[in-house]
């Protein structure tokens, strides 16, 4: 009986997880960004406002999730994440690991799909945090060298898609020709999940 109680109340709460995050990104997209659009003129500090925005937002959900008794987590080495300029390539097991790491990382930037910026609920916060598009072309290793050497952190998934559930990775390019050719030190970061 009480594993049953357990099934439900987890769905139930992995269902208003999705919907609180649905919401938090149509009201970063109609209300927050507008009014940053409206008060401040400055493109570069409005983009540095909205990725504080969405930082503190994605603490708020994580910190959701762990209430609900949705997942439980660990961080180890989080301070290492606190840093400024950094290079920080992970694999990708999850769903949310994207929300994880910018919870954890200020001036937190990252290469998102392209679809991503044409999306109903997160096209707000990935165009008002000016992250980089994975379709821009050449033009985006320039994008993300330029990122990190203003400051700010970028996040890069080698595999261009989740990692497979037997652990297998299929690398890209991208995070190592980063690397190399803005002579920018890797930070790496591993997630490991149970149950997988």
């Amino acid at each position: 009986m009480t594993s049953r109680f357990g099934f439900v109340w987890r769905t139930a709460a992995t269902g208003i997880c999705f919907a609180a995050f649905g919401v938090g990104g149509i009201i970063l997209r109609l209300v927050v960004f507008p009014v940053l659009d409206l008060v401040v003129p400055q493109r570069e500090r409005r983009v540095r406002l909205a990725r504080s925005c969405i930082h503190h937002a994605f603490r708020l959900f994580v910190a959701l999730m762990r209430w609900l008794q949705v997942l439980t987590y660990e961080v180890r080495g989080a301070d290492r994440l606190r840093r400024e300029g950094l290079l920080i390539v992970a694999n990708h097991p999850t769903l949310i690991d994207t929300v994880f790491l910018i919870s954890l990382v200020r001036r937190a930037d990252c290469i998102v799909k392209a679809t991503l910026a044409h999306n109903a609920f997160t096209q707000g916060p990935v165009r008002a945090a000016g992250y980089v598009c994975n379709d821009s072309g050449a033009d985006m290793l320039h994008d993300c060298i330029a990122s990190v050497r203003a400051g700010n952190n970028l996040i890069i998934f080698p595999e261009g898609t989740r990692t497979a559930r037997s652990g297998d990775m299929t690398m890209h390019r991208g995070a190592a020709n980063v690397a190399v050719r803005g002579l920018i030190d890797v930070t790496p970061v591993r997630i490991r999940v149970q149950p997988m």
